[in-house]
């Protein structure tokens, strides 16, 4: 928070089988690199901690090596790619 408004945001999914995926993690371009996205981050491990969750899991964009770097200090490992697929509604 910045003068009472939400500079940032981490979205957390939990499972009901000990599991939680940080869903979404931003922050506003006036506030990156002030380690917001990483307190918010660490705040989502501290709260699965607390509340038995085994796992967590996230995604990274292959070119936001930023965030990347922030998982990895925050002790996310590497998992193998996942395949997506696509149907366009048009």
């Amino acid at each position: 928070m910045a003068d009472g408004e939400p500079v940032g945001l981490a979205r957390l999914r939990v499972y009901a089988d000990r599991k939680a995926n940080n869903a979404y993690t931003g922050v506003l371009s006036s506030h990156r690199g002030k380690g917001v996205a990483r307190a918010l981050k660490y705040r989502t491990v501290e709260w699965c901690r607390l509340n038995d969750i085994e796992y967590i899991y996230t995604g990274n964009e292959v070119k936001n090596t930023r965030m990347l770097a922030i998982n990895r200090s925050l002790g996310y490992e590497m998992l193998p790619k996942a395949v997506e697929v696509e149907r366009i509604l048009a």
